[in-house]
């Protein structure tokens, strides 16, 4: 993203004000990128909303109606936001950049009007779910770690994006999915379904169960009121005889 560069520019000019007698208190970037913002949209068919006795219809419904609600409440919108940055920061992080200054960024940017506001809002269109997001991504592709850490290198590979504005798309629809996912979850099954599966999985990966074991291993902890490890150990003792 270019911040040490900035930086060092910053730096020079305030030195060379210091020689004139001024007084300078700090030479920095400021992370709030409100110049390197990326636009995304998504749209879903009703039809792929459906889930068990709720129309897609309805879900799309809700899904506004959540929405709605992280516009006008700052304590919806923290959360709804956070769930942007479920996606983008992991996103962020596997191209080597800079994940706390995207979050600094978005967080600022969602409170841009005066007011904190959900970065993502949600309608209706004829038959389909439509989502739309601005959100700053000042992330960086060439040089940096995005070319020094392995690891990075290896995802921009796979990805095979060329030029940086098509990953800060790419990365804002993720962002935008992550959205999608979590309101779908909250408006349906309730967010808990999600997250007690995960807990569960941890709960048994970390009690020594292995890949092949993991489904039958948590399908038996899912009929149990409070598992705990002790519970992991017998169930996998009777699955290993």
């Amino acid at each position: 993203m270019g911040a040490n560069l900035v930086n060092t520019m910053l730096e020079a000019v305030a030195n060379e004000l210091r020689s004139f007698g001024l007084q300078v208190t700090m030479a920095i970037l400021s992370n709030y990128a409100d110049k390197s913002l990326v636009h995304v949209l998504g749209k879903i068919p009703f039809s792929e909303l459906t889930t068990s006795g709720i129309t897609g219809q309805q879900v799309a419904s809700q899904i506004v109606d959540a929405s709605h609600i992280a516009q006008v409440d700052v304590y919806r919108a923290t959360t709804h936001n956070k769930g942007i940055m479920n996606g983008i920061d992991a996103a962020v992080m596997a191209t080597g950049n800079d994940w706390r200054a995207v979050e600094s960024a978005a967080h600022a940017y969602a409170a841009k009007d005066g007011q904190y506001k959900g970065l993502s809002t949600w309608r209706v269109n004829q038959a389909y779910l439509i989502g739309e997001m601005t959100i700053p991504m000042p992330i960086g592709f060439v040089g940096g770690a995005t070319s020094v850490l392995p690891m990075a290198a290896i995802n921009k590979k796979i990805t095979r994006i060329k030029r940086v504005r098509e990953m800060m798309e790419v990365i804002g629809a993720i962002g935008l999915a992550q959205n999608l996912a979590a309101l779908r979850a909250l408006v349906t099954d309730g967010i808990q379904k999600g997250h007690m599966n995960l807990q569960l999985k941890s709960l048994a990966m970390a009690n020594g169960t292995n890949e092949s074991e993991l489904a039958t291993v948590v399908k038996q902890l899912r009929h149990m009121t409070s598992p705990d490890s002790t519970d992991v150990k017998k169930i996998l003792k009777e699955l290993r005889k």
